[in-house]
């Protein structure tokens, strides 16, 4: 579970196409996922092979689709993922983050590349009364079997300073 410092602070994200993922994990990760085999357009989930890739697997984590793509919980962390992500991503699932603002952005960039059923750049925004920051996320949908969204597949860049600066404004706050 995931909960972030407490502190006035607004969230909210934004959506682009993958092509403007230019982190170079996030580069080989959509190298990958075009790579992989397809079901129903989508890219299957085994076909990618993660674990031929541990240094990439351990920087990102996967999030099963609960449902019809209504609910998500998370199923693998990566070891090398900073602390706080990892407690963001701790086998659990999404209802149980803090605060709920935060979590409503990332249920609605979830939702959004389920219906969308392509890879989606996100940022995430945290505003505070000292400024704005951010970190991004590539989300990347997979099948797991029928053709469905069945997992995502996530793989961040700045959230370690991100989480950082929130902890900085809350105790500046304080």
């Amino acid at each position: 579970m995931l909960t972030l410092p407490p502190g006035p602070k607004r969230f909210h994200g934004t959506s682009a196409h993958y092509s403007e993922a230019a982190e170079p994990l996030q580069r080989q990760a959509l190298l990958r996922w075009a790579d992989g085999a397809r079901q129903a357009g989508l890219a299957v989930a085994a076909s990618l092979d993660l674990e031929t890739m541990p240094e990439m697997v351990a920087a990102t984590a996967l999030c099963d689709v609960v449902g019809v793509g209504c609910d998500f919980k998370y199923r693998r962390i990566g070891e090398t993922l900073p602390g706080e992500y990892r407690a963001e991503f701790a086998p659990d699932e999404l209802d149980a983050h803090q605060p709920q603002a935060y979590r409503q952005v990332i249920r609605r960039q979830y939702l959004e590349t389920v219906r969308a059923r392509q890879p989606l750049l996100h940022v995430v925004f945290a505003e505070t009364e000292r400024g704005v920051f951010s970190y991004s996320r590539l989300t990347v949908p997979l099948a797991v079997r029928t053709g469905e969204v069945g997992r995502l597949w996530l793989i961040p860049s700045g959230f370690s300073r991100f989480a950082e600066r929130l902890r900085e404004e809350s105790v500046q706050a304080a």
